[in-house]
Protein backbone atom coordinates (compact mmCIF):
# COMPACT_ATOMS: atom_id res chain seq x y z
CA UNK A 1 0.00 0.00 0.00
CA UNK A 2 1.41 3.17 -1.09
CA UNK A 3 0.41 6.05 1.39
CA UNK A 4 1.83 8.97 -0.11
CA UNK A 5 2.49 9.27 -3.89
CA UNK A 6 6.00 11.09 -3.00
CA UNK A 7 7.85 8.76 -0.88
CA UNK A 8 9.00 5.33 -1.30
CA UNK A 9 7.67 3.75 1.79
CA UNK A 10 5.21 0.79 1.89
CA UNK A 11 2.94 -0.87 4.41
CA UNK A 12 2.38 -4.48 4.03
CA UNK A 13 -1.62 -4.90 3.07
CA UNK A 14 -3.87 -6.76 4.50
CA UNK A 15 -5.25 -10.69 4.97
CA UNK A 16 -6.91 -12.53 2.25
CA UNK A 17 -9.77 -10.66 1.23
CA UNK A 18 -13.30 -12.37 0.61
CA UNK A 19 -15.00 -12.37 -3.28
CA UNK A 20 -17.32 -9.83 -3.34
CA UNK A 21 -19.28 -10.89 -6.05
CA UNK A 22 -21.20 -14.30 -6.90
CA UNK A 23 -18.55 -14.27 -9.90
CA UNK A 24 -15.29 -13.05 -8.04
CA UNK A 25 -11.93 -14.76 -7.84
CA UNK A 26 -9.44 -14.03 -5.08
CA UNK A 27 -6.07 -14.82 -6.66
CA UNK A 28 -2.50 -15.65 -4.77
CA UNK A 29 -0.14 -12.99 -7.11
CA UNK A 30 2.88 -14.95 -8.17
CA UNK A 31 4.00 -12.07 -10.42
CA UNK A 32 3.10 -8.63 -11.64
CA UNK A 33 5.00 -5.87 -13.36
CA UNK A 34 5.56 -2.57 -12.77
CA UNK A 35 4.78 -0.29 -15.74
CA UNK A 36 4.86 2.97 -16.94
CA UNK A 37 1.19 3.12 -15.30
CA UNK A 38 1.98 2.39 -12.09
CA UNK A 39 5.06 4.45 -12.14
CA UNK A 40 2.33 7.58 -13.38
CA UNK A 41 0.00 6.55 -10.61
CA UNK A 42 2.80 6.52 -7.81
CA UNK A 43 3.62 10.19 -8.97
CA UNK A 44 0.30 11.40 -9.10
CA UNK A 45 0.41 12.46 -12.33
CA UNK A 46 -2.32 9.41 -13.61
CA UNK A 47 -4.91 9.20 -11.41
CA UNK A 48 -7.21 5.40 -10.99
CA UNK A 49 -10.27 5.99 -8.22
CA UNK A 50 -10.06 8.71 -5.00
CA UNK A 51 -6.23 10.33 -5.21
CA UNK A 52 -6.46 11.25 -1.55
CA UNK A 53 -6.81 7.57 -0.60
CA UNK A 54 -3.99 5.20 0.16
CA UNK A 55 -3.76 3.25 -3.19
CA UNK A 56 -1.79 -0.66 -4.23
CA UNK A 57 0.55 -0.02 -7.70
CA UNK A 58 0.18 -3.10 -10.34
CA UNK A 59 -1.96 -3.49 -13.77
CA UNK A 60 -1.59 -6.71 -14.18
CA UNK A 61 -0.55 -9.90 -12.34
CA UNK A 62 -0.27 -13.66 -12.62
CA UNK A 63 -1.06 -16.13 -9.84
CA UNK A 64 -3.23 -19.04 -8.32
CA UNK A 65 -7.03 -18.88 -7.96
CA UNK A 66 -6.75 -19.65 -4.21
CA UNK A 67 -10.98 -18.71 -3.86
CA UNK A 68 -14.05 -19.00 -5.66
CA UNK A 69 -16.88 -16.75 -5.73
CA UNK A 70 -20.13 -19.53 -6.38
CA UNK A 71 -20.55 -18.72 -9.99
CA UNK A 72 -17.08 -18.10 -10.98
CA UNK A 73 -17.19 -21.86 -12.81
CA UNK A 74 -19.71 -20.39 -14.71
CA UNK A 75 -16.26 -18.67 -16.28
CA UNK A 76 -14.30 -21.86 -16.71
CA UNK A 77 -12.44 -20.90 -13.46
CA UNK A 78 -11.69 -23.11 -10.38
CA UNK A 79 -9.35 -22.96 -7.42
CA UNK A 80 -6.16 -24.26 -8.26
CA UNK A 81 -5.62 -22.66 -11.79
CA UNK A 82 -2.66 -20.34 -12.68
CA UNK A 83 -4.23 -17.63 -14.35
CA UNK A 84 -3.50 -13.73 -15.39
CA UNK A 85 -5.57 -10.81 -16.04
CA UNK A 86 -5.21 -6.96 -15.90
CA UNK A 87 -6.52 -4.71 -13.24
CA UNK A 88 -5.43 -0.95 -12.96
CA UNK A 89 -4.60 -1.03 -9.91
CA UNK A 90 -3.72 -3.06 -6.63
CA UNK A 91 -1.79 -6.37 -8.61
CA UNK A 92 1.36 -5.48 -6.73
CA UNK A 93 -0.09 -7.21 -3.59
CA UNK A 94 -0.42 -11.04 -2.16
CA UNK A 95 -4.02 -11.01 -3.21
CA UNK A 96 -6.00 -10.00 -6.25
CA UNK A 97 -9.94 -9.69 -6.26
CA UNK A 98 -11.27 -9.92 -9.53
CA UNK A 99 -14.00 -11.37 -12.01
CA UNK A 100 -13.48 -14.70 -13.35
CA UNK A 101 -14.14 -13.22 -16.93
CA UNK A 102 -11.26 -11.21 -16.35
CA UNK A 103 -8.83 -13.72 -16.56
CA UNK A 104 -7.36 -15.91 -18.82
CA UNK A 105 -5.62 -19.45 -18.00
CA UNK A 106 -1.65 -19.35 -18.19
CA UNK A 107 0.09 -22.85 -18.47
CA UNK A 108 2.33 -24.63 -15.97
CA UNK A 109 5.37 -24.11 -18.47
CA UNK A 110 5.55 -20.10 -18.77
CA UNK A 111 7.04 -18.03 -16.20
CA UNK A 112 4.97 -16.42 -14.20
CA UNK A 113 7.24 -13.23 -14.57
CA UNK A 114 7.44 -13.26 -18.35
CA UNK A 115 3.62 -13.48 -18.50
CA UNK A 116 2.87 -10.57 -16.19
CA UNK A 117 5.77 -8.37 -18.18
CA UNK A 118 3.93 -9.01 -21.32
CA UNK A 119 0.69 -8.69 -20.58
CA UNK A 120 0.35 -4.98 -20.54
CA UNK A 121 2.43 -4.25 -24.05
CA UNK A 122 0.68 -7.31 -25.85
CA UNK A 123 -2.81 -5.52 -25.18
CA UNK A 124 -1.31 -1.85 -25.82
CA UNK A 125 -0.32 -3.70 -29.36
CA UNK A 126 -2.99 -5.35 -30.30
CA UNK A 127 -5.17 -2.02 -29.99
CA UNK A 128 -2.62 -0.11 -31.82
CA UNK A 129 -3.17 -3.01 -34.46
CA UNK A 130 -6.32 -3.21 -34.60
CA UNK A 131 -8.06 -0.02 -34.31
CA UNK A 132 -10.36 1.49 -36.63
CA UNK A 133 -11.33 -2.18 -37.86
CA UNK A 134 -14.72 -2.83 -38.10
CA UNK A 135 -16.47 -5.02 -35.77
CA UNK A 136 -17.27 -8.19 -38.29
CA UNK A 137 -13.72 -8.55 -39.55
CA UNK A 138 -11.50 -11.00 -37.94
CA UNK A 139 -8.34 -9.42 -36.80
CA UNK A 140 -5.97 -11.65 -38.39
CA UNK A 141 -7.85 -11.00 -41.84
CA UNK A 142 -7.80 -7.00 -41.51
CA UNK A 143 -4.26 -6.82 -41.53
CA UNK A 144 -3.22 -9.62 -44.04
CA UNK A 145 -1.24 -8.30 -46.69
CA UNK A 146 -0.84 -5.08 -45.12
CA UNK A 147 2.51 -3.41 -44.30
CA UNK A 148 3.18 -2.08 -40.73
CA UNK A 149 5.48 0.69 -39.46
CA UNK A 150 6.63 -0.32 -36.12
CA UNK A 151 8.10 3.72 -35.03
CA UNK A 152 10.74 3.26 -31.89
CA UNK A 153 10.86 -0.52 -31.76
CA UNK A 154 12.83 -0.47 -28.95
CA UNK A 155 10.07 -0.96 -26.24
CA UNK A 156 8.13 -4.09 -25.42
CA UNK A 157 5.04 -2.54 -27.13
CA UNK A 158 7.08 -1.36 -30.31
CA UNK A 159 8.54 -5.18 -30.01
CA UNK A 160 5.13 -7.05 -29.16
CA UNK A 161 3.49 -4.94 -32.53
CA UNK A 162 6.35 -6.31 -34.51
CA UNK A 163 5.35 -10.05 -33.41
CA UNK A 164 1.74 -9.54 -33.36
CA UNK A 165 1.81 -7.97 -37.34
CA UNK A 166 4.06 -11.20 -38.45
CA UNK A 167 1.56 -13.44 -36.68
CA UNK A 168 -1.41 -11.67 -38.38
CA UNK A 169 0.14 -12.10 -41.80
CA UNK A 170 1.00 -8.71 -42.52
CA UNK A 171 2.93 -8.52 -45.71
CA UNK A 172 5.85 -6.59 -44.96
CA UNK A 173 6.86 -5.36 -41.08
CA UNK A 174 9.21 -2.23 -40.69
CA UNK A 175 10.76 -1.78 -37.81
CA UNK A 176 12.95 2.16 -37.48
Amino acid sequence: VCNDRNLPEVQNTPAMPIPLHPTDVVVAVEASSVSPLDCAMRRGILHHGDVSNAFVPGCDFVGTVVRCGEEAFLSGISEGERVASIVYGGCNARFVVVSANALVKVPDNVDPSEAAGALLPYLTAFQALNSGINPPLRYKAALTGKSILVAENTGLVGLAIASLAKLSNAKETFLV
